[in-house]
């Protein structure tokens, strides 16, 4: 027969509670010591014995199988991961499917929520990796459910109740799974869940607990995965849950203690809700059109509220002295938000014995202004359903309880900041060192916001939240040095190239050549190159070496020159690309030709006979071989080189000291060569040639 739902705060009448204190037996707790051995396991059991029924422990044969690991999920923010629970160890074993996502832009373990959902894991987000359930599920076509059986088309339907990004982002680990897979949530559903499928290995009859305790007892085998999960924090594991799934997160976080902090949102009758206040859903309107939550017994309060041994105000005491908090929305009369926040305000008792304290002010606050301490409250404006608003209020309540900091790292000019350890949330006076890098072009010039000075590494202790700036300046003075010949087969330097240069192709190493820009500092953002003449080119290299015609980590890309007059102009920028502020140019006129000579071939700049007063050589041309001899007056021991015209080394000379003569030559083919002599301070070139 159905009751009469009443939403008139003046028809409530009055509702003595019972002391959270005062044990049936008369026994007064006084004690946090007290409560812990006495108060605490006797309101529990009043709780299994009249409203939820027993709470099962761990099942011998528990064991979990990793299906699905993703490294790269959410655009590479997560890491996806997919869990089989096997609650036994029998091959088609009773089984609930875990979703993670753990965050990847930090190190170390990270704090964790968990909270099971309505319709499958795939429905918390849009993610196509997500296994869809292939459980029973309530109906709704627009949810794409039909048949009672998840479809693509429900990915992501719930997103709105789950803000995953916002989680990785706050550096939080997110655990979920589908709260069907324990028990379906319909009146004969026990027939196919848990408590039919394990009543033997948990020694517990199906009519002894209800479908808010199977849902709970799930929570706990969920905590039982965390605690082999490298990743989390098993410390910092927040319990959370919405309407009936808040139901079971109180239930679950009474029973289970390794839940650090329980979060009860618009859970109403049979959750926060205070049981005996004749406003919104009662025990009786919750009983019958929802007869397999409870155990049979709460039943028989269905129409004497009053005579429940407990209400809920106790339940919330059970979960002292971890942090809890309560949350109501306005428009959520069904759910009472009054009884939920007197509910919450009459376990403070309890805490107290803990030194905690509880919400604070005995009135209702105003919407959306939360209040208390480690019982916190908040009323939102809006109706039933757990939004960002509220997913907000419990990530700042979960910081602070917690003992959670953060830092905010940002750069003005262009560089950027390493820090060690890599975490967002860091526990309050942990240490981090950061270090500036300026970018090319850009100097480290200090520390602003919650640091300062100039100090690179810098050490900072967390004592709360810090927001730090590092400030990079542009580089003064930047500019092209000077021009670079290069020999493109070897890589190596021919020549300096200065203003008016003649480059003989007839007398160089090599014909296949490339120019290098030398800049101060040795690297910049960018240089442009741009050369004129009989060849063209107008290049941007946002890389050193400054390359004109390109190179590929150093190696030269080669250009065989026209003959002809050339000027070459090279502009560094302090932004690659040719970005930021251009430096001081450097502009050369120079030309190409090809003269052969008739006798000798000396290189630009090189000793014009075989006297030198650095290397004898002769005869030049030669036939078959030539003589080598170092004069007396160079003081320390040389290194002789011979290159062909590929710049291939063919001859390799080394500590040849003053007045040593060696003959060179034998076997080598007709044509010229380059004879490259070296001290430890000097690089000297000379040409060969051998007729025949």
């Amino acid at each position: 027969m159905g009751q009469t739902v009443n939403y008139d705060e003046s028809k409530v009448g009055t509702y003595p509670l019972p002391d959270p204190l005062l044990l049936p037996d008369g026994q007064k707790i006084s004690t946090s010591q007290e409560w812990e051995q006495e108060g605490r396991p006797k309101t529990l059991k009043l709780f299994s014995d009249h409203v939820y029924g027993r709470f099962p422990g761990k099942p011998d044969g528990l064991r979990f199988s990793v299906r699905e690991v993703n490294k790269s999920a959410l655009g590479g923010l997560a890491t996806r991961k997919q869990v089989t629970v096997y609650f036994t160890n029998a091959p088609d074993a009773p089984s609930m499917e875990l979703l993670l996502y753990l965050p990847n832009n930090t190190e170390g373990t990270v704090p964790a929520f968990v909270g099971l959902n309505f319709y499958g894991n795939q429905s918390i987000n849009a993610d196509p990796g997500i296994i869809i359930t292939n459980r029973w599920v309530k109906n709704n076509e627009t949810y794409g459910i039909t048949n009672h059986r998840a479809t693509e088309s429900s990915r992501g339907v719930q997103a709105s109740r789950w803000p995953v990004e916002e989680l990785m982002k706050r550096g939080y680990a997110l655990v979920t799974a589908y709260y069907g897979d324990l028990e379906p949530d319909y009146s004969s559903g026990w027939q196919t869940g848990i408590r039919t499928t394990l009543k033997t290995e948990l020694g517990i009859e199906s009519q002894e607990w209800g479908a808010i305790g199977a849902w709970s007892w799930g929570l706990s085998r969920i905590m039982d995965y965390i605690q082999t999960e490298t990743a989390i924090n098993a410390s910092q594991v927040s319990l959370t849950g919405h309407s009936r799934l808040g139901k079971a997160a109180l239930w679950a976080g009474a029973n289970d203690q390794r839940f650090a902090l329980v979060i009860s949102n618009e859970s109403g009758e049979g959750g926060a809700a205070l049981a005996r206040r004749n406003f919104g859903e009662t025990i009786g309107t919750m009983n019958q059109t929802f007869p397999h939550w409870y155990y049979p017994v709460y039943k028989t309060y269905n129409q004497q509220p009053q005579n429940l041994p407990v209400d809920q105000h106790q339940l919330l005491a059970l979960i002292a002295p971890r942090p809890l908090y309560v949350c109501s929305a306005t428009e959520d009369l069904w759910s009472d938000p009054k009884g939920e926040f007197l509910s919450a305000y009459h376990a403070g008792s309890v805490y107290q014995l803990y030194n905690q304290a509880g919400v604070g002010a005995s009135q209702m606050p105003p919407a959306d202004q939360p209040v208390g301490a480690t019982i916190r409250y908040h009323n939102r404006t809006g109706q039933h359903a757990i939004t960002l608003y509220d997913w907000q209020q419990h990530l700042a309540f979960v910081q602070t309880q917690f003992n959670l900091v953060t830092l905010k790292l940002l750069t003005t000019g262009s560089g950027s900041v390493g820090q060690t350890p890599k975490q967002i949330n860091y526990i309050k006076g942990a240490s981090v060192t950061l270090a500036a890098t300026p970018a090319t072009g850009y100097k480290f010039t200090g520390w602003s916001g919650s640091a300062t000075g100039t100090t690179n590494p810098l050490t900072v202790t967390m004592t709360g939240n810090k927001t730090i700036t590092a400030n990079f300046a542009l580089l003064s003075g930047q500019k092209v040095e000077r021009f670079n010949l290069i020999n493109a087969n070897t890589n190596a330097v021919i020549q300096i190239m200065s203003e008016g240069a003649v480059l003989n192709l007839a007398t160089l190493p090599t014909q296949n050549l490339n120019i290098q820009a030398v800049t101060n500092p040795a690297k910049v953002g960018s240089v442009r190159l741009t050369l004129a003449g009989p060849k063209t080119r107008n290049t941007l290299e946002n890389s050193a070496p400054y390359a004109l015609f390109g190179d590929n980590a150093g190696d030269y890309f080669a250009w065989v020159p026209a003959v002809g007059s050339y000027s070459l102009t090279g502009t560094p920028y302090t932004a690659a690309s040719g970005g930021g502020t251009a430096g001081t140019p450097l502009k050369i006129n120079f030309k190409v030709i090809n003269q052969a000579t008739s006798a000798r071939y000396p290189v630009e700049g090189a000793p014009e006979n075989s006297n030198s007063a650095l290397l004898h050589y002769y005869p030049n041309p030669f036939v078959h071989q030539f003589s080598l001899q170092v004069p007396g007056s160079v003081p320390e021991p040389v290194t002789v080189k011979l290159y062909d015209t590929q710049g291939r080394e063919v001859v390799t000379l080394e500590k040849l000291h003053p007045n040593q003569v060696v003959r060179v030559g034998q076997g080598l083919k007709p044509g010229v060569y380059l004879l490259r002599m070296s001290t430890g301070t000097q690089v000297t070139s000379f040409r060969l040639l051998k007729e025949r």
